[in-house]
């Protein structure tokens, strides 16, 4: 970080301020426990936090480990580490003059942003940011100013009682904190898009309830991969303890007389019926599934939504194959994946075509008892 010492951690947090004062307020205080749990989770201690002007600064951490942790919280939109100067003129000149000195590169260009949040300043962000640009480029003769496409930005943002340098922005996931909106049941299968719909809905506010239907036998290391992909994604949950419900569904193919033709649509049922019962156990609102009409079809989609009695929400349904990959690269997760994961006793043909087919068929198959089976069978892991 060339060598300055940062003093202070800056968070920006965007959607969250479009809410209605009371909301807002509920949402400031829960994105702060999540910062506050992440840290903690990640080691780290004795640092301070305070809110001013729609920014949360972290004092007193530890700077480069802090940033590694704090864009996996949802509703950060980006952080910067930056120095504290004081608003007297002086004094600010120095420090931005010493600031610029460490961060632009020999025959490097810049530009200086000055956001004055602090309108009793005597100067106007226009004014200061011409003072202090001349000074830097007093120090400087070898850099010059290009305030389109700079080298270096940067900024200089003037609160009530400190100023603020910095010129780095790491992104955050933006979106809801965790947990404002209440749990979601998610449908946990062998591809990648579950996962990528979990996070989604995470990023909306929702507490997670992760389901995994494990089908091992009939698809090759289904279970380390899964795992290993929701043990990845726990770095981004902040909870002291996270469950995980593992259903093994593979019971269900070898102990009941499933025609191959009927395979992937009772496999679908089962899911969504077990998904159901368990949120219903864990107070969720919803079942979220990595489904999508380009995956699955409008028709059978159509015919899921009505097996149970709870909302469907399906995140990724506006989304293409390639999105959904540098998602799931961004969370972490594809690396575990491999190229191509296959049910080996898959059969796309779909015999039901309405509600009334679809409750003959679980009474003909005796659908009710397999799912009894499959929630008595199910395990609970703690991430």
């Amino acid at each position: 970080m060339e060598g300055i010492k940062y003093s202070v951690i800056m968070v920006r947090y965007g959607e969250i301020t479009l809410k209605s004062p009371r909301v807002r307020a509920r949402m400031e205080h829960r994105l702060i426990r999540n910062i506050i749990r992440q840290l903690r989770f990640a080691g780290l201690s004795g640092f301070k936090i305070s809110k001013t002007g729609g920014r949360i600064f972290i004092h007193g951490v530890d700077v480069k480990r802090a940033l590694e942790v704090l864009p996996k919280v949802f509703g950060i939109v980006s952080v910067s580490p930056a120095i504290e100067a004081p608003l007297d003129l002086d004094l600010l000149r120095k420090h931005v003059v010493e600031y610029a000195r460490k961060v632009i590169g020999q025959g490097e260009t810049f530009a200086l942003r000055v956001h004055r949040a602090n309108k009793s300043y005597p100067l106007t962000s226009i004014e200061l940011a011409r003072l202090l640009g001349k000074e830097i480029l007093d120090l400087r003769p070898d850099v010059k100013v290009n305030l389109d496409n700079p080298d270096k930005e940067i900024h200089v943002e003037i609160r009530e009682e400190k100023a603020y340098i910095f010129h780095e922005k790491v992104e955050g996931p933006g979106g809801l904190p965790f947990g404002v909106e209440g749990k979601v049941s998610a449908i946990i299968y062998k591809d990648v898009d579950s996962i990528v719909a979990s996070w989604l809905m995470m990023k909306r506010g929702c507490s997670l309830v992760p389901i995994f239907y494990d089908m091992s036998p009939y698809v090759e290391h289904e279970k380390e991969v899964v795992l290993e992909a929701l043990r990845r994604l726990r770095s981004w949950i902040p909870l002291d303890e996270w469950r995980v419900y593992v259903v093994p569904l593979y019971m269900a193919h070898d102990e009941a007389s499933i025609p191959s033709s009927h395979r992937c649509l009772v496999c679908r049922v089962l899911m969504y019926k077990v998904a159901e019962q368990i949120a219903m156990k864990e107070n969720a609102k919803a079942i979220v599934t990595g489904e999508s009409v380009f995956s699955h079809g409008l028709d059978e989609l159509y015919l899921l939504d009505r097996c149970v009695s709870l909302p469907v929400m399906r995140p990724l349904v506006g989304m293409d194959e390639q999105s959904i990959k540098e998602l799931a690269h961004r969370i972490g997760i594809l690396e575990v994946y491999p190229s191509e994961v296959q049910c080996k006793i898959a059969s796309r043909r779909l015999i039901a075509h309405d509600v009334k087919d679809l409750n003959r068929l679980m009474s003909t198959l005796g659908l009710e008892r397999v799912i009894e089976s499959l929630l008595d069978r199910a395990e609970v892991l703690k991430l």
